[in-house]
């Protein structure tokens, strides 16, 4: 396993099952702390078994906000904080799912659940941790069909405009949104560009209606719709 590839002896994890709260803590990887926290939020021991299906929906409900199977691509999609994103061999999820393994320990030993613990130890054999993965392919999982489907969301790189009404709706990244392409620009209200209104003004010959018709189709070249 990776425990013992590590470099750690068998005596090394007896003394890990032995430890108390505050050992474990000390000695034990740091990153998986915030994890732990959600795995007493989510009563994990009593809501997830402790076997291949039960490991693969708690990874699917920890990291659905981040990690999500795309059977169109034959892997998982990794959400940047922006918009989805490829994850290559799955290697962000298989990161994960080894943050995740530490945490389980680390939430074992703090309902200190020996049974549990010796339970969850098995996800540090990299085999399991795959049968994990597995299980958690179905949970929450989208298609390439899935994506970018909302004709008048605009993704920008500090949010998400949209163009649905006839005032734009800055709202903030969300993975529910399935967005996989993104502006490389910033949404600034107020912003100003004086050669575009100048052009405007000179083309139209200032008049003010004409104007207003030719942003507001210039505006609609945002959106996804094509009628």
């Amino acid at each position: 396993s990776d425990f013992f590839q590590s470099g750690k002896t068998r005596e090394d994890f007896e003394k890990l099952l032995d430890a108390p709260e505050t050992t474990l803590h000390e000695n034990v990887w740091e990153k998986p702390r915030k994890l732990v926290d959600i795995l007493v939020s989510l009563d994990v021991v009593n809501n997830y078994e402790t076997n291949d299906k039960g490991y693969g929906k708690l990874f699917a409900e920890v990291f659905k906000d981040k990690h999500r199977y795309n059977p169109s691509r034959k892997d998982f999609m990794l959400y940047d904080g922006a918009r989805w994103i490829d994850d290559t061999e799955g290697l962000a999820a298989r990161a994960d799912a080894k943050q995740l393994s530490d945490a389980l320990l680390q939430y074992g030993s703090s309902i200190g659940n020996s049974d549990y613990l010796k339970a969850v130890a098995a996800l540090c054999n990299i085999r399991n941790r795959n049968n994990m993965l597995q299980d958690s392919k179905d949970e929450y999982y989208f298609c390439n069909e899935d994506l970018d489907k909302e004709d008048y969301l605009l993704n920008v790189q500090n949010g998400t405009l949209d163009l649905s009404s006839d005032t734009p709706v800055f709202k903030e990244h969300n993975p529910d949104m399935l967005l996989s392409k993104i502006c490389n620009v910033k949404y600034e209200p107020a912003a100003t560009c004086k050669t575009w209104d100048k052009f405007l003004m000179e083309i139209m010959q200032g008049d003010i209606e004409k104007i207003k018709y030719l942003q507001k189709i210039a505006g609609l070249s945002l959106t996804g719709n094509t009628q």
